[in-house]
């Protein structure tokens, strides 16, 4: 299907708010992109890409720690906002993360 590229524009439901609960991830492709909802600290929903900056591994493959959603393969945390918070195997660097959507 060729979808017209204005259409990326506009808001598309992908779940319902009561079932995305705390500690829950959702993945879903939208337009041939993967990404992955979950509770941030606060409890709001929030949607980041679905491949760590690290090693490309689905982050929806792991666990949400304190609001971060959490990539099984070494353990990089994601906040909502798609900045990486800790990167437990190597030494911390600045600056990096995943596209996050509002």
């Amino acid at each position: 299907m060729d979808v017209e590229p204005q259409l990326k524009e506009f808001w598309y439901p992908v779940e319902f708010s009561a079932k995305l609960t705390e500690g829950m991830m959702v993945p879903f492709d939208m337009f041939g992109e993967p990404w992955v909802l979950f509770r941030d600290e606060h409890g709001q929903a929030a949607c980041i890409a679905d491949s760590c900056a690290h090693r490309a591994c689905p982050i929806s493959s792991g666990t949400v720690e304190a609001g971060r959603a959490v990539c099984p393969y070494h353990g990089w945390k994601y906040a909502a906002d798609g900045a990486c918070t800790d990167m437990p195997s190597t030494v911390f660097c600045r600056n990096v993360g995943v596209r996050s959507l509002p």
